[in-house]
């Protein structure tokens, strides 16, 4: 009876030693898992960061690049006009030059006939000032065209970067509410 008391004891002793094994194991795993669950956590938070930081990056570049083509259309634009400036002053001279050829006939003609000389320069001289002044209108009328196509340009590219901003602004509120 005293055996059976002993090993009954020392039965009850082993169980709980057994019962305390594995409450500990359950302890180790509940805090292994609680630790892969902080660390997946920190790995999504560092991805959501990576992601972030990506698409800062790009839009950052996508800008870089709008600048540029901005850059590049603006000094074309600069181009074209001295171009067509330059291209209205040869003319000029060249209508200069040809008036003063025809002037010099008109005087040569004028020896001859001096009453016809005096209508022939003013009629000479009304024309060359009427294509100065058609010339002049023209090269204006480009050079307005050409600023309110550059003015349009740079609003549509600001109206676009605002939308985006936006739309960052909009998914970057998303991204933090939950």
């Amino acid at each position: 009876k005293e055996e059976r008391e002993k090993v009954s004891v020392e039965k009850a002793a082993l169980d709980s030693v057994h019962q305390r094994a594995a409450a500990e194991k359950e302890t180790e795993a509940a805090i292994k898992f609680m630790q892969a669950q902080e660390l997946s956590k920190k790995d999504e938070e560092f991805a959501k960061k990576e992601d972030l930081l990506a698409k800062e990056r790009a839009q950052k570049n996508e800008a870089m690049a709008e600048l540029a083509l901005l850059r590049a259309q603006l000094a074309q634009t600069k181009r074209d006009h001295e171009s067509l400036a330059q291209h209205a002053k040869e003319q000029i001279q060249q209508e200069q030059a040809t008036k003063k050829e025809e002037e010099l006939a008109a005087a040569t003609r004028a020896v001859a006939r001096p009453e016809d000389a005096t209508t022939e320069r003013d009629r000479l001289l009304s024309e060359f000032e009427d294509r100065r002044k058609d010339l002049e209108a023209q090269q204006k009328q480009e050079q307005d065209r050409q600023e309110r196509l550059l003015q349009e340009l740079l609003e549509i590219k600001r109206k676009k970067r605002e939308a985006k901003l936006a739309l960052q602004g909009k998914k970057e509120c998303e991204a933090a509410a939950p």
